[in-house]
C-alpha cells in the first residue's frame, strides 16, 4: 500500500521526517517536488493527499498468471 512520507533531501540521501516502518531495500520513490521552493503545503493539502494514497480499491487483485501475455491478447 502506497504511503505518503515527508522527507528532505541532503544532497545525497532522502531523510524522512518521522519514523517509518519499512525494511531496508524495500522502498521505491516517487519525488513530487513544489512548484515554488518558497511555497510549503498547507496540513489541509497534506491531509487530503494522504487519504488519497491510503484509500484502495477492492476487489482489483489480478492474479499474476492472468497477467501473461497469452492472457492478455487475442491471437
Amino acid at each position: 500500500m502506497p504511503q505518503f512520507i515527508r522527507a528532505r533531501y541532503t544532497g545525497q540521501v532522502f531523510v524522512p521526517e518521522e519514523p517509518v516502518d519499512i525494511r531496508e531495500g524495500e522502498l521505491g520513490i516517487l519525488v513530487f517536488t513544489p512548484l515554488h521552493t518558497s511555497s510549503a503545503v498547507s496540513d489541509e493539502q497534506e491531509g487530503a493527499l494522504r487519504r488519497l494514497m491510503s484509500t484502495g480499491v477492492e476487489g482489483t487483485n489480478i492474479p499474476i498468471d492472468a497477467l501473461r501475455r497469452e492472457h492478455l491478447y487475442e491471437e
